[in-house]
């Protein structure tokens, strides 16, 4: 027996991981038509393979790789896709003759020192006294005045077009905000007074986010309430939430000359730490009939809302998946 049919995920992963890389590092995207035609080629591959009158098991091979160069087609296009500035509707295309914009906000207001910023996303674009539907994101910074600090996560706003692409970093060792940014599908910023923009007194939230916004706020609060220190409730927030906009830059500073930055960071390690006790806590449930069920679904839940308040990053988002797996595979013994 191939040893290597042992690992089916393994073999979709790699071609999948392939076709992204394609696009991120070589900005090849190969013509969707191919990947049709390679999709029907497959499938009528597997079909013809499956009837025993037509003898095709001897071709497994190179239905395997039809599959395979499919799969590598597919994440290359699922990535020019979510790409956004690929869409022919970004405000990058008008971002350079329009007046004003109407934008949303798209998350709480980050309260600095001498300004507020949050992301938006765009939905239309005024060029030339004709407005045009848009999409995309960007961050805006406001002067911190009462107009700015009376904005909420889904108001809608409208805006001076005061946006400018985010330019690259100059020094090749530097980081590299304007690549962190294009890959969160953010392209641009601004930064408006209170004469450049305007309330439009309609709101859009998303039930979800707005709960688990009002949650991550309450976390927040709680942490304010019993840790006094403004330093340590500061990598409070950091270590547990993810939240740092509650840290100085001479404290981010400290963390980052010693090499230990990350430690600020959310993980897949909070996750693992947050199952290992949800296991802990909730044994006696296994005990009860159809417990174990109802145990996976106490931890499924708790796993994915502390996710959501951490702010789904790559790490938390991957750690939870896979404990996702782990968590259903053990209560249907598998």
């Amino acid at each position: 027996m191939n040893s290597w049919s042992q690992y089916p995920f393994v073999r979709i992963i790699i071609p999948f991981i392939s076709g992204i890389l394609i696009w991120i590092f070589f900005e090849i995207h190969f013509p969707p038509a191919i990947l049709y035609s390679l999709i029907a080629i497959s499938i009528v591959f597997h079909l013809l393979i499956r009837k025993r009158i037509f003898r095709m098991y001897r071709y497994t091979f190179y239905a395997g790789i039809v599959f395979q160069i499919t799969i590598l087609l597919s994440a290359n296009h699922l990535c020019f896709v979510n790409t956004d500035i690929n869409n022919e509707n970004n405000y990058t295309r008008f971002i350079n003759d329009g007046d004003f914009a109407i934008v949303k906000i798209c998350e709480p207001l980050s309260e600095k020192e001498k300004s507020v910023s949050a992301e938006v996303a765009f939905y239309y674009f005024r060029n030339n006294l004709d407005w045009k539907a848009c999409s995309g994101k960007a961050i805006i910074y406001f002067r911190k005045e009462t107009a700015a600090l009376q904005l909420h996560y889904g108001d809608f706003i409208l805006v001076k077009n005061n946006f400018s692409r985010v330019n690259a970093s100059k020094n090749p060792d530097e980081f590299n905000y304007q690549k962190f940014l294009y890959y969160k599908n953010i392209y641009a910023t601004a930064f408006l007074d209170s004469s450049q923009f305007n309330s439009l007194h309609f709101s859009r939230q998303n039930p979800v986010w707005q709960f688990t916004f009002w949650l991550r706020q309450k976390s927040i609060d709680a942490f304010a309430k019993y840790i006094s220190l403004d330093r340590e409730r500061a990598v409070a927030d950091a270590l547990v939430i993810g939240d740092r906009d509650n840290m100085s830059f001479a404290l981010m500073q400290s963390y980052s000359s010693t090499g230990v930055i990350h430690v600020l960071a959310v993980s897949g390690l909070h996750v693992a730490i947050l199952y290992a006790l949800l296991e802990l806590l909730t044994f006696f449930i296994r005990k009860r009939k159809h417990g174990k069920f109802y145990q996976a679904i106490i931890i499924l839940i708790i796993i994915w809302l502390f996710a959501l308040v951490t702010g789904l990053s790559g790490s938390v988002t991957r750690a939870a998946t896979m404990f996702t797996f782990i968590t259903v595979g053990k209560a249907f013994r598998r």
